[in-house]
């Protein structure tokens, strides 16, 4: 297994990989993510978040990982977020979770971020017993997010 930074030339699977996730994650209705987003966001010069696949020993992209850099203010140091991870069910299981917390880990030190955050769906049980294997979670943290509807209303 392998864990690569993806490149332009991956546009294809990167997509497909990321609308598998949304898919999964009961969001594939909403999906919109197409070639320019990613090509200008992603998979360019500069940019805004990183794009990892993971590879089984046949050079197949079996699973993907987005990753981007914020400030942690307490701490003076930076926060490595966690967007988006996903492994095909087929590959559930064989350790690439866990390799993938590892990868994390040491971008994390080598980064000089102070912690690496991310955040599960409740009823995604499967990936919350890796993530309860390699992290705390904070039960006193409770997440919130504004959607367009939202957003609008405060307007």
């Amino acid at each position: 297994m392998t864990i690569r930074l993806a490149t332009k030339h991956d546009l294809q699977i990167v997509i497909q990989l990321t609308k598998e996730l949304a898919t999964y994650e009961k969001e594939g209705d909403i999906f919109q993510a197409d070639e320019k987003f990613f090509l200008d966001n992603i998979l360019c010069d500069e940019p805004k978040a990183e794009c990892y696949l993971i590879e089984n020993e046949a050079g197949d992209a079996v699973g993907i990982g987005e990753i981007f850099i914020t400030l942690s203010t307490y701490t003076s140091t930076y926060k490595l977020n966690l967007q988006d991870f996903y492994v095909r069910p087929d590959y559930r299981g064989r350790g690439h979770g866990k390799e993938f917390m590892k990868f994390l880990a040491q971008q994390a030190k080598e980064r000089n971020c102070s912690m690496v955050c991310w955040s599960v769906y409740a009823w995604n049980e499967l990936a919350r017993g890796l993530y309860d294997h390699v992290a705390n979670a904070h039960e006193d943290v409770v997440p919130y997010s504004m959607g367009p509807d939202e957003i609008e209303a405060l307007l």
